[in-house]
């Protein structure tokens, strides 16, 4: 019997990785202020809600959710008071997630932790390979836009 394949070395995995890695990061510090729902599936929702908010609808389309359950998970946030529904002032047979109070403060709080993150980061690669890496990455997503 042989060992175990070697893994893949490519970029898309380490690509993969690193999000793996800062994602794990964030999660970790934001359940520990007391956002032990984040840690959770429907936390993610949180990075589709932007200040306006969005419908239901909208929300399923870009998450890759099911309907169903995207009205779960708002359910459970909006029970937990993160989100709340409004009458959406384009189309009145729908109802738009909007960020809470606490929503806003969970907001604000990942904002203060994702600099945080920035700064051990860079600390611990240095200012020229961070900003090398940051440089990079936006060439390459700029190149896609």
């Amino acid at each position: 019997m042989t060992g175990a394949p070697d893994w893949p070395d490519h970029i898309g995995w380490d690509l993969a990785r690193a999000a793996e890695l800062w994602k794990g990061m964030f999660r970790a510090r934001m359940v520990a202020l007391g956002y032990g729902w984040y840690g959770e599936a429907r936390g993610r929702l949180m990075q589709y809600i932007g200040p306006s908010g969005l419908n239901q609808s909208e929300l399923s389309r870009r998450t890759g959710h099911s309907k169903q359950a995207i009205q779960q998970m708002v359910d459970t946030l909006e029970a937990e008071g993160v989100v709340a529904r409004v009458p959406d002032k384009r189309d009145a047979r729908q109802k738009r997630v909007v960020l809470s109070e606490r929503g806003l403060a969970f907001q604000a709080d990942g904002t203060r932790i994702k600099a945080e993150i920035e700064e051990e980061l860079r600390a611990r690669m240095g200012n020229a390979g961070f900003d090398a890496l940051r440089s990079g990455l936006k060439s390459l997503l700029d190149a896609q836009a």
